[in-house]
């Protein structure tokens, strides 16, 4: 890992009752892409912002997904069962 290149961490972040896990480094990043993801999945609404609330996945920071591109949210589920590193 070069000295300028972050981590890339697990976080779980709900979204109207739905969680999902994103790989970012830092918790602001995470609750971005999982907002991207799921107006990506239904679709943006003028004017709305859903509240997304992270918290850390520890045990999901050796997952594979991780190095997917582009980055998204992911199903934990999926996660769970995807090989790590």
């Amino acid at each position: 890992m070069n000295s300028g290149e972050s981590r890339l961490l697990a976080w779980f972040v709900e979204l109207h009752s739905m969680t999902c896990v994103t790989f970012a480094t830092t918790k602001a990043k995470a609750q971005w892409m999982a907002t991207k993801s799921y107006w990506d999945a239904y679709g943006r609404r003028k004017g709305e912002w859903p509240r997304a609330r992270a918290s850390r996945a520890e045990h999901y920071d050796k997952s594979a997904l991780r190095h997917a591109t582009p980055q998204r949210a992911w199903c934990e589920d999926h996660v769970a069962n995807h090989p790590t590193c």
